[in-house]
C-alpha cells in the first residue's frame, strides 16, 4: 500500500506505521498522505493505538 513512501517517510513493520520528517510542517503533510492512503484503500488506524 505505501510502496511509493518507503524509504522516503514511511516505515512499516509487521501492522506498524512509522512516519518519519525534518520537521513539523513536513510531517503533518506526510501524516495526512498517510492516512489519505489509508482511506483510499478502505484501511483504518485506531486511534487509541496512534502515538504523535
Amino acid at each position: 500500500v505505501f510502496h511509493e513512501y518507503l524509504d522516503q517517510f514511511v516505515i512499516v513493520f509487521i501492522d506498524d506505521i512509522l512516519i518519519y520528517s525534518k520537521n513539523k510542517e513536513e510531517h503533518e503533510k506526510h501524516l495526512m498522505m498517510v492516512l489519505e492512503t489509508l482511506r483510499k484503500e478502505k484501511l483504518y488506524a485506531k486511534f487509541k493505538k496512534c502515538e504523535f
